[in-house]
């Protein structure tokens, strides 16, 4: 199990292993609770914290030195080695991490375009050992705050922030965001459809990166420029926003 702003190494390793992987949100306390729930064999988060089956759901730094201190002594190699031979499974991983403060205003935002990218990482990890295509259907309603002069809205926006993300689930897929009654934000589109090949196809139209957009909560121009917006017309009936992924799934 890991917190969800640890390296993605551990996804790799699990999928090698047939080992699944559970992501919770940051907090060693929630682990705790999904640890115990699962009787999980180990969980970990980014400030190198560690819980062990069989030992107490929480952190614990002295047993995590000796496991590490065993790996160490049976392997008879150093721990730059060790790293390089995970890195051999799985390829090179870096991480960083940068702690930005935000003002009060700016937390609705965040976490609108936080959701659209989220999404689909979510949708992969919750169908990862489904074989074969699988349809995810979820709904809710973020909320957009607008500080660009660009045109959308929240669907549009949702579908905006996940394009990068859809083109690194490593199978094909294609995410569709829209308002039940037909209307997203002021424009006459229901919402957005964005699919593995997004970020692609927007670079041979010569579009800015998806991020340029979102900075001017411009989702309309980039998706109409990509003919990717949903038109439905006013539905008559209003039972939320839908959100419906899409993927070929694994063999």
């Amino acid at each position: 199990m890991r917190s969800m702003n640890t390296a993605r190494m551990v996804d790799k390793l699990g999928e090698r292993f047939g080992c699944p992987v559970v992501e919770t949100p940051v907090g060693f306390k929630r682990l705790s609770i999904k640890m115990t729930e699962l009787d999980a064999l180990i969980a970990g988060e980014e400030s190198a914290g560690f819980g062990f089956r069989g030992h107490i759901p929480e952190r614990d730094g002295i047993l995590s030195g000796l496991m590490m201190l065993d790996c160490l002594t049976q392997t008879k190699l150093a721990p730059s080695q060790l790293l390089a031979e995970l890195q051999e499974m799985v390829g090179p991983h870096e991480y960083d991490r940068v702690d930005i403060t935000l003002r009060p205003d700016e937390h609705e935002e965040i976490r609108a375009r936080v959701a659209g990218a989220d999404h689909p990482r979510r949708v992969a990890a919750a169908t990862r050992q489904v074989a074969g295509p699988v349809c995810v259907v979820s709904s809710g309603e973020t909320t957009v705050t607008v500080s660009g002069r660009g045109r959308g809205g929240r669907n549009q926006e949702l579908a905006l922030a996940a394009a990068s993300e859809m083109s690194r689930l490593g199978t094909a897929a294609v995410l569709a965001s829209v308002g039940t009654d037909g209307v997203d934000g002021p424009t006459d589109a229901a919402g957005a459809l964005v699919d593995s090949s997004t970020p692609v196809r927007a670079e041979a139209l010569a579009l800015a990166p998806a991020a340029t957009y979102l900075a001017e909560n411009d989702a309309y121009t980039y998706f109409d420029r990509l003919g990717d917006l949903i038109r439905t017309g006013p539905t008559g009936t209003n039972v939320g926003d839908l959100q419906v992924v899409v993927t070929a799934g694994s063999e």
